[in-house]
């Protein structure tokens, strides 16, 4: 539980710093491993579905900029 909470606030930190695709690229396989979910292919498939859906949420539906890129 101290690990998942920790990781949530890397995540919310790495969000400021790298911008949303960066630090949501890296936490989703990240969490996954660490819930014990070891394939490869679909942690990869289901990071960029994920990542990829709620980014096109956010800012085509409700129109809510994310942080993109640090630059």
């Amino acid at each position: 539980m101290v690990a998942g909470l920790l990781a949530i606030c890397l995540y919310v930190a790495g969000f400021w710093f790298v911008g949303y695709w960066v630090a949501t690229l890296l936490f989703i396989p990240a969490l996954s491993w660490g819930l014990g979910h070891r394939k490869p292919a679909e942690v990869a498939l289901v990071t960029l579905i994920v990542t990829s859906l709620v980014w096109l949420v956010f800012t085509q539906l409700l129109l809510i900029p994310l942080r993109d890129w640090p630059f």
